[in-house]
């Protein structure tokens, strides 16, 4: 009778056990659900207030260092991806206060790092948004995330399992096609975007890029993007590379609307940052109306 009660004791503290962890990943997962609604919110702020003149979406943000190299230039003299700003967002700090970063990342070994930076960013009146603990793909959800326990910066940490030893964690999963029609789309309906205007994106997702990809071509999201850096992971698809190279180069140069284009640029200098000091406040230096930009932004 004892071992029988013993027993039922054990059982119940198992079960109460495999509820409360239950209970905490619902309850985790319903944070980041809501952290990511609140950032929406504020992208489609940085929107409506004519904030953004051109976007730069990072895709596959990890430490944020292309970011960066967006917004402190100066810090990154090596980085091969500056002239390509300079040529499309000025060489200077303030025309690149005009620039609405936009990052995904879903490793949450970088988030509370990813969140100091936008915020430190936003007081700078840089226009930063950071989409933490949630992956790029091809529908809204969640997706099993493995990290990279061979290098710091977990650099091969991916959506694809590929290594042993590695740890899993549940992200957020965001639709690319449905992210950047709607994103875009309130964008065009704005005074913000020109003629002049430029959406500019680099993609280094570990392997997730031949799924989203042709995705985004076959539902006509990447003809909303000018130029695109992207990485190719081979040793997920040996060579399946050149066959969606071929589909894209046909797709968008038998379409007068298309105006996608992939850039030979994969910029993976100062991989580790190099602890260049993040930028100061700036209310002093501006004038009422960028004092009234950064107030916004400081807030959010």
């Amino acid at each position: 009778m004892k071992t029988l009660l013993l027993l039922l004791v054990w059982l119940g503290l198992v079960i109460c056990d495999n509820n409360s962890s239950l209970y905490d990943d619902n309850s985790t997962l319903h944070q980041l659900r809501e952290v990511h609604k609140s950032q929406m919110k504020i992208l489609s702020s940085l929107i409506s207030l004519n904030l953004c003149d051109h976007m730069y979406f990072d895709l596959g943000t990890n430490l944020g260092v292309q970011i960066r190299k967006l917004y402190q230039p100066e810090g990154y003299p090596k980085a091969p991806i500056l002239p390509f700003f300079d040529n499309f967002f000025g060489n200077d700090s303030h025309s690149r206060r005009h620039v609405c970063a936009v990052g995904f990342e879903p490793n949450n070994v970088h988030t509370e790092r990813l969140k100091s930076l936008q915020q430190r960013y936003r007081n700078a009146s840089f226009p930063c948004v950071i989409f933490t603990d949630t992956a790029i793909g091809t529908e809204d959800g969640t997706v099993d995330f493995y990290n990279d326990p061979s290098i710091s910066i977990e650099w091969g940490a991916s959506t694809i399992k590929w290594q042993k030893n590695t740890m899993t964690t549940t992200s957020l999963s965001v639709d690319a096609n449905r992210f950047f029609h709607q994103t875009i789309l309130h964008w065009k309906k704005t005074s913000s975007y020109t003629n002049d205007t430029k959406v500019i994106a680099k993609m280094d997702i570990e392997g997730g890029e031949f799924e989203v990809i042709p995705t985004m071509l076959a539902h006509g999201s990447l003809c909303l993007i000018d130029f695109m850096m992207l990485e190719w992971h081979h040793r997920f698809i040996p060579n399946a590379e050149e066959e969606i190279e071929k589909m894209l180069v046909f797709m968008t140069s038998h379409s007068k609307h298309c105006k996608f284009k992939l850039i030979d640029l994969d910029d993976e200098t100062y991989a580790f940052d190099n602890n260049f000091p993040l930028p100061p406040e700036t209310r002093k230096l501006l004038s009422a109306t960028a004092q009234g930009r950064m107030s916004f932004l400081s807030k959010v």
